[in-house]
């Protein structure tokens, strides 16, 4: 009754359906995004002193994709790369998101921006490359990316398959969600790393391990 982005998530996890089936339906989504050939922000510039990434998400709180995220983040090289986040979160107040964008060099906030307001804050940060860590899930910006606003753009972490769209270059995967040879089943290039897919939190507390007799196992 109601379209709602995580609807495509979910038709991950449905049997009878093949690669093929998969991508026709994400290029029927992102044919539904605006025309980037109405705006073309993007324009490949000089290489600066430090590229200038941006990360656009709607997950920067208390959320799965930030707990995973957020070591990686930290870990980041502020001496080569210049690090932007753009917020499309809601503001939860909570550690895990004072946490993830303390590591950031700028945050800019674009909650309630419009897609063409939007595109037009990430180009004026002068974005090299620009990482959409939400895909189709809630709170993503495609509309956004569908507007070319940096000069490489690129899918990771929070939607584990191809977003079926032209305007969008990479797609970071290991080998089990982005397989070399499903290249084809894929619009983005694969940009493969070993084990990348989900990092996770070395630094998140750890609940005490449950006794075995409360779930009615014997003790060895």
């Amino acid at each position: 009754p109601q379209w709602q982005p995580s609807m495509v998530f979910n038709f991950l996890m449905l049997p009878g359906y093949g690669h093929a089936d998969y991508l026709a339906l994400t290029r029927r989504l992102a044919h539904a995004m605006p025309s980037p050939k109405r705006y073309q922000y993007a324009r490949p510039s000089a290489r600066p002193d430090r590229l200038r990434v941006g990360y656009l998400s709607g997950d920067f709180k208390s959320h799965p994709c930030n707990q995973l995220a957020c070591p990686v983040f930290e870990r980041h090289d502020h001496k080569r790369f210049e690090w932007v986040a753009f917020d499309n979160s809601r503001d939860d107040a909570s550690p895990a998101r004072q946490r993830i964008l303390a590591v950031f060099d700028r945050v800019v906030a674009v909650q309630g921006l419009g897609s063409v307001a939007l595109a037009q804050a990430i180009e004026a940060e002068g974005i090299d490359v620009l990482v959409d860590m939400s895909g189709h899930t809630t709170d993503n910006r495609l509309d956004v990316m569908a507007l070319r606003p940096a000069p490489v753009q690129v899918s990771f972490l929070g939607y584990p398959g191809t977003l079926g769209a032209d305007w969008m270059d990479y797609v970071i995967g290991d080998p089990q969600v982005a397989p070399l040879a499903h290249a084809d089943d894929f619009s983005e290039k694969i940009a493969q790393l070993p084990l990348c897919y989900q990092p996770n939190d070395s630094r998140r507390p750890l609940p005490e391990p449950t006794p075995r007799a409360e779930c009615g196992l014997p003790a060895e």
